[in-house]
């Protein structure tokens, strides 16, 4: 909707033009005014489109009037309205930039031809905005992938004060709270955009852009000297704008903000990074909506260790039915959050991710086979979808619910509750000299009717278990040892080290050298 201001000294025909234009074009609004002053007075308030002046009017005229608007306020269109022996005059009036005139007595003609023209500009300038502001967010993409040429660069930076200090923040919008990630709504980001943008004006020259794919707003803000000189005024304003912006909102809006930049167009990617590294921190500081990058630090430069030994743990814990245990190690776990600096949001998830692959891994060869363990591929979805850190373990922690009740599920069967003794036998006894005939007569089977059952239960034959349980071991070994590899391979089980080196390379697709090589030791034969 645009706005048009229609100002005449004469009551009558404000008010006949109002109606008109009102109920025929009902895109206008329509302000009135009854001199040149209170039109200016209008013009400092209130965002107008277009001004219709009569010419004479007591006091400052139309003509002056239009030559202020063209000289101040060069974006609104001005149409005057002429008498008859003024038409010269009004024709003058045109190196004001003033788009077209009104010759007195005004007909309805006459009007549809003005506001003809006048939804014609407006359509234009809107399509050349539209093509601006895609050209632009083109543009910045560019810029934020690391795919823009110099000239590029140097066209995209070059409307923007040099030597101004300044701000960069990041909008970001969490996703619903549900097991599965929503689509980003386009729409969503680009409405929002909008409204932040046009909010920005508060603090100065702004630029913003949306990035629906990421759900992230970005933007930058230059400063005034005497703002920029005060942390607090401008952090409030920035918070009050921020409060308006997510009131109502259904998704949880958090704003990362950078530290003051002396220079913000010269420091512009260092800005932007400041402020992504300060929203990212919303997965640790859930509660906090706005994060400032002079109160968080930069993340943790490595991994966590311990993902291995914390995942059979747990997977020992949900064999025994340890409930407790299992929560124990898994707060230990999930204990990086207590205090910075953290691991990247991404890093969390991925350990989270490996931890529970290894808790799994360990009771599939634990626990029987016909149980119905939660899919890695879901449990990874999940993970990778959690927006905080609490939301996180809360996930994992279901998931291990899970896992406990499969396993006690298990134990009540009877004869899978004497393979799963079976089980913890061999893998007390693994390195022994083992037969399936052994095992069925230590548990009172028929061997045959054993090796059936064990392959039900387990999901593979009784020698590829207690072979997998070795080669298992000897990667151990491998990883945490110098020892010699012929000593290892005879710790696991084997007699012979050939036909260990032999199997080793079946399971794991390279020689015990080549993985000790790998996991950052060195050969031992």
């Amino acid at each position: 909707m645009e706005t048009l201001l229609i100002v005449d000294d004469e009551p009558r025909q404000v008010k006949a033009l109002s109606a008109i234009i009102g109920k025929k074009w009902p895109r206008f609004r329509i302000l009135e005014a009854a001199d040149a002053e209170e039109a200016w007075s209008l013009l400092q308030r209130e965002p107008i489109d277009a001004v219709l002046t009569d010419i004479r009017m007591p006091g400052s005229d139309g003509l002056s009037l239009a030559e202020r608007i063209a000289n101040e306020k060069p974006a609104v269109k001005t149409i005057l309205i002429s008498g008859y022996g003024r038409f010269e005059y009004a024709r003058q009036a045109l190196e004001h930039r003033v788009v077209d005139y009104l010759v007195k007595p005004i007909g309805l003609a006459d009007i549809e031809r003005i506001v003809a023209k006048l939804q014609h500009l407006f359509d234009r300038e809107r399509r050349l905005r539209q093509s601006e502001t895609l050209y632009r967010e083109h543009l910045w993409r560019a810029w934020l992938g690391g795919t823009i040429s110099r000239e590029l660069r140097d066209e995209l930076f070059k409307p923007y004060p040099a030597g101004i200090p300044g701000i960069a923040m990041v909008l970001e919008f969490a996703a619903p709270s549900s097991e599965i990630e929503a689509d980003p709504d386009p729409s969503a980001s680009e409405r929002l955009s909008a409204k932040w943008s046009e909010s920005l004006a508060a603090l100065g020259r702004s630029e913003c852009f949306a990035d629906p794919a990421r759900s992230r707003i970005y933007s930058f803000a230059w400063l005034d000297q005497a703002s920029a000189a005060r942390h607090a005024p401008w952090t409030r304003t920035v918070r009050k704008i921020y409060e308006r912006l997510a009131e109502g909102e259904e998704r949880r809006i958090y704003l990362g903000i950078s530290r003051l930049q002396p220079s913000l167009t010269e420091a512009a990617p260092d800005a932007l990074g400041e402020a992504l590294l300060a929203v990212r921190h919303r997965f640790y500081a859930e509660n906090e909506p706005i994060l400032l990058r002079s109160e968080v630090g930069p993340f943790a430069d490595a991994a966590r260790t311990g993902t291995k030994e914390a995942a059979e743990a747990i997977a020992s814990a949900v064999r025994n039915g340890d409930r407790a245990g299992a929560r124990k190690r898994m707060d230990a776990f999930f204990s990086f959050r207590e205090s910075p600096p953290y691991p990247e949001p991404d890093v969390a998830k991925e350990e989270t991710v490996l931890l529970y692959r290894g808790v799994v891994e360990a009771l599939r060869s634990g626990l029987l086979a016909e149980i119905d363990l939660p899919s890695m591929a879901a449990a990874k979805r999940s993970f990778e979808a959690s927006q905080s850190c609490l939301e996180l373990r809360s996930r994992f922690g279901r998931l291990l619910d899970a896992l406990f009740e499969q396993a006690e599920a298990a134990r009540r069967d009877k004869n899978g509750q004497l393979i799963l003794q079976c089980q913890n036998y061999l893998r007390e006894r693994y390195m022994e000299d083992l037969s399936l005939e052994s095992l069925a007569q230590m548990y009172h089977f028929n061997p045959s009717y054993f090796s059936s059952l064990f392959k039900q239960k387990t999901g593979v034959n009784f020698s590829d278990y207690v072979l997998e349980l070795r080669i298992r071991n000897a990667k151990r070994m491998l990883e945490n040892t110098d020892d010699r590899i012929a000593d290892i391979s005879e710790r696991v089980g084997f007699r012979n080290v050939t036909y260990f080196n032999k199997m080793f390379k079946r399971y794991t697709g390279m020689s015990p050298n080549a993985f000790r090589r790998m996991n950052g030791r060195g050969a031992m034969g």
